[in-house]
């Protein structure tokens, strides 16, 4: 009988998260394309650059800021890239870690 010891690949999410592959259940998401399109992203530095144009603007009290101009625009690229066209969808995925991961937040 063959027996495969294939290492599992994982994506390395924002500070601690790590992202592996199984298929045996636990968590699972509709939406695990977003790790490739967060890396393409990566590598073409689009939000990163279109973050830092937003950021020029930015007449907000810096004391009050919660969430960067960066992972706001992450946030609705990615989720419009996912499907998720409406904003009211973006209440619930604000909890979803796969989401988070892919916007540069760690819970």
């Amino acid at each position: 009988m063959t027996k495969c010891n294939v290492s599992i690949p994982y994506f390395q999410g924002p500070k601690s998260r790590k992202i592996e592959f199984n298929f045996s259940g636990g968590d699972i998401s509709s939406d695990g394309g977003l790790l490739f399109v967060k890396e393409f992203d990566r590598k073409l530095s689009l939000t990163r650059r279109a973050g830092k144009l937003l950021d020029s603007f930015d007449i907000r009290q810096p004391g009050k800021v919660k969430h960067s101009y960066l992972s706001m625009l992450r946030q609705r690229v990615f989720g419009l890239v996912a499907g998720h066209e409406d904003l009211n969808d973006h209440h619930e995925l604000r909890t979803d870690p796969l989401i988070q991961t892919v916007v540069g937040r760690d819970r």
